[in-house]
């Protein structure tokens, strides 16, 4: 089983963003402010584009009935895409 190191998770649910552990290398990350939907196009045509140019980013898929992602990849790469979404997912003055 995959386990986030505990300074991550502290700082997703700080930043109204839960994660829990899937299978190795798989993460989910329940969204606060944004669609999954939308937040998945957005991050992977940003993922697409950094793997056209050679990097090893994670794919990244939407879960519209619990507003989640699903991320899958190397971990360090799975942290840095993390940190994105949680820069993305923040309420917005209306």
């Amino acid at each position: 089983m995959h386990l986030l190191p505990s300074v991550l998770l502290a700082a997703c649910l700080a930043t109204a963003c839960a994660t829990t552990p899937q299978d190795p290398g798989t993460i989910v990350i329940y969204l606060q402010h944004t669609k999954a939907d939308t937040m998945a196009e957005t991050v992977g045509q940003f993922l697409a584009e950094a793997r056209a140019d050679g990097a090893s980013y994670p794919t990244i898929h939407a879960h519209a009935d619990s507003n989640s992602l699903m991320l899958e990849g190397d971990q360090d790469n799975v942290q840095k895409v993390i940190k994105l979404i949680q820069n993305l997912d923040v309420e917005r003055q209306k």
